[in-house]
């Protein structure tokens, strides 16, 4: 970034014949939801996979997900990973990426399970590092934040799925989601390299339970390691609009 488009013949097809020689051949399924759900006969084909995967999942799962609202069953399903040995990463947006005030405020409830079912759980910072060399060189973005749109999922290094589901209940049971399963060590590692620097703490904070068992928000600055016990760059009344959405009966709409 940021990307510069090829409009001379020559130059498109210098790089189309560059991107083949870049690409991986895999076998990869299409994952979508069947229309039979929509008249209450059909279950999420993505919850259907969660539960395959969970049953050989062996040694990490890393996921990305923009919004995360998960089920009882899915942190039940997490602390028996967990418990094997099994290492889960999880990033979604912070209060101040998320573009939903409505999401954050249902997500909150969760936390802290997640943490205790073992979860490494960061948040995306607004005021990422990796946003540097874009305000650098467009004036139009300056004042922007950082924000997590990826939905996206690696399991044990050889199993990859991007596409459009949410870890949220409107994936789950309103809308009609489609991902890419690839069947690839090759691709799940390039994915995860581009990945990695996601989770640096200079471009998310990873939340942990203090002593006390209350949340806590790790990150990093020039200055060193910086720590917070609210929500971090957020105001008073940010916080507050989130605890009031958290309250209404909404959670299934989200």
């Amino acid at each position: 970034m940021p990307y510069t488009l090829p409009f001379g013949f020559d130059e498109i097809r210098g790089e189309m014949e560059a991107l083949r020689r870049e690409l991986i051949w895999a076998t990869a399924e299409i994952i979508v939801d069947p229309l039979e759900r929509f008249a209450g006969n059909g279950e999420s084909a993505f919850v259907r996979l969660g539960r395959q995967v969970t049953d050989s999942v062996e040694n990490e799962i890393v996921i990305q997900t923009a919004y995360l609202i998960p089920t009882r069953a899915a942190i039940d399903n997490m602390t028996s990973l967990t418990s094997k040995g099994v290492r889960i990463r999880v990033m979604t947006n912070s209060m101040m990426s998320n573009n939903h005030v409505s999401v954050h405020g249902h997500y909150m409830k969760y936390r802290k399970r997640l943490i205790e079912a073992g979860v490494e759980l960061y948040e995306l910072r607004a005021d990422a590092a990796m946003l540097d060399f874009l305000k650098r060189g467009r004036e139009a973005i300056a004042n922007s934040h950082a924000g997590l749109h990826t939905k996206a999922v690696v399991v044990d290094d050889r199993l990859t799925l991007i596409g459009s589901f949410n870890m949220d209940p409107r994936s789950r049971d309103l809308n009609s989601e489609i991902g890419l399963l690839v069947h690839s060590e090759e691709f799940a590692s390039q994915v995860l390299k581009m990945m990695e620097p996601d989770f640096d703490p200079a471009n998310s904070y990873r939340v942990t339970l203090n002593e006390s068992g209350r949340l806590r928000w790790t990150g990093s600055s020039p200055d060193g390691q910086v720590e917070f016990n609210n929500e971090p760059g957020a105001t008073f009344w940010k916080r507050l609009s989130a605890g009031f959405v958290r309250l209404l009966p909404i959670e299934r709409e989200l």
